[in-house]
């Protein structure tokens, strides 16, 4: 769906800010398995309000946007199962709220996620994926 509704977009989700809710903005992308190739635009980090960005399986590759670091709400990043191919992106490192992290099955360039990894080579993480609202909301709380 194209078009300035961006809410009414598939895998697209809104929520009214947490300090204002009044205002609702988009909380969560939701992409994975979409068969879109390319690379990440900067652009991406015009979504200052995002909670949450599932982007896996979906053939992006080349460097991770350093636009990234404006994405200070943040709380899951699912870029597992690409083409990625820089050093270890340390933009995601700069995220205050991130708390779940999967950069699996990429070709990133340096050992630092084996060393932070170990051996572990897929499955689940043990943790469930939380709703686009309720990242956003507890990414605000802090």
């Amino acid at each position: 769906m194209l078009g300035p509704e961006v809410c009414n977009y598939t895998d697209v989700f809104c929520a009214s800010l947490p300090w204002d809710r009044r205002v609702v903005t988009v909380a969560g992308v939701d992409l994975n398995h979409a068969d879109i190739a390319g690379y990440l635009p900067p652009e991406l980090g015009l979504l200052a309000d995002l909670a949450l960005l599932h982007l896996n399986s979906i053939r992006f590759c080349g460097v991770l946007p350093a636009t990234l670091r404006r994405l200070r709400l943040l709380h899951e990043l699912d870029l597992s199962n690409n083409r990625f191919v820089c050093l270890f992106p340390d933009v995601v490192l700069r995220l205050p709220a991130l708390r779940i992290l999967d950069l699996r099955f990429n070709d990133f360039e340096d050992g630092v996620l084996s060393q932070l990894f170990g051996a572990v080579t897929g499955g689940p993480t043990g943790q469930r994926p939380t709703s686009p609202r309720r990242a956003h909301a507890r990414a605000a709380d802090g």
